[in-house]
């Protein structure tokens, strides 16, 4: 849970770095069971400000209410295996429940 904290406060940096476009995708290869991912966006959900513009930004419409689908228009796993992509999409769903 810190690196994924850490790593959120990296990719905000570079976020308002990059003016915060109104679009962003995020792509994790090899991403297990999804953990980093999901701490990734619970930390940035939690920042207001920079943190609720990247979510939105996330969402791909820049409407994203950090609770929806939409959330994860943005967010990409690039995996092998077919029962561990299950696994992250159920982290992602429990996560936007």
């Amino acid at each position: 849970q810190i690196f994924g904290e850490c790593l959120t406060i990296w990719l905000l940096t570079q976020y308002e770095a990059l003016n915060r476009p109104s679009k962003v995708q995020l792509v994790e290869l090899g991403p297990g069971r999804g953990t980093l991912m999901c701490d990734i966006l619970r930390s940035a959900s939690g920042i207001k400000g920079v943190g609720e513009d990247f979510i939105r930004a996330l969402s791909g419409d820049g409407r994203g209410d950090g609770k929806s689908r939409n959330q994860t228009h943005g967010v990409h796993f690039v995996e092998v295996s077919e029962s561990l992509r299950l696994t992250q999409r159920e982290a992602l769903e429990s996560l936007l429940a």
